[in-house]
């Protein structure tokens, strides 16, 4: 029995820590596309100064203006293409991780029903072993307390009646 119980704390054990990585490598995947976003806004706020301070230092500099917004926009446009192909390439990570754990959880799930229908089967066939004898003794119990009920009944009627002057 013990065996069993060892073997289904495992199996559960098994299931969460499956969940929990998870849960785990999507925090840390959170966290490194909030990095990666913060790092991106950063970029785009020094480029936004930079191109203000190109303009306020020759306003009537088109061509440098011009110049300077394009090569901006490219960079950024270049950044964010990247970007892309990452997220793309993450969610092809996460459909790969969420099957793996979606089968260690069944897996731990399934040990767990087989160590749960054998303690089942096991606690039944004990149960059906023992049923005659407890039967027996619960028999005996009643027959004792209803002989001391009855033996209590006498007396007090007995007491009654002396009382009573019969």
């Amino acid at each position: 029995m013990g065996k069993r119980i060892n073997r289904l704390m495992s199996t559960m054990n098994e299931s969460s820590d499956a969940v929990l990585e998870m849960a785990d490598m999507g925090n840390e995947r959170a966290y490194k596309w909030g990095k990666i976003v913060l790092e991106e806004a950063r970029r785009t706020q020094r480029e936004q100064a930079d191109l203000t301070r190109t303009w306020l230092e020759a306003p009537v500099d088109a061509i440098g203006f011009t110049k300077a917004a394009i090569d901006t926009w490219t960079r950024r446009q270049r950044r964010r293409f990247e970007l892309g192909r990452q997220v793309i390439s993450e969610m092809a990570g996460v459909g790969s991780e969420t099957r793996d754990t979606l089968q260690r959880v069944v897996e731990a799930n399934r040990e767990a029903m087989q160590v749960g229908i054998e303690v089942g089967r096991n606690a039944a066939s004990q149960a059906g072993r023992g049923a005659p004898e407890t039967a027996s003794q619960v028999t005996r119990e009643v027959s004792e307390r209803t002989e001391d009920v009855a033996d209590a009944s006498e007396k007090a009627s007995r007491n009654a009646r002396r009382r009573n002057g019969g």
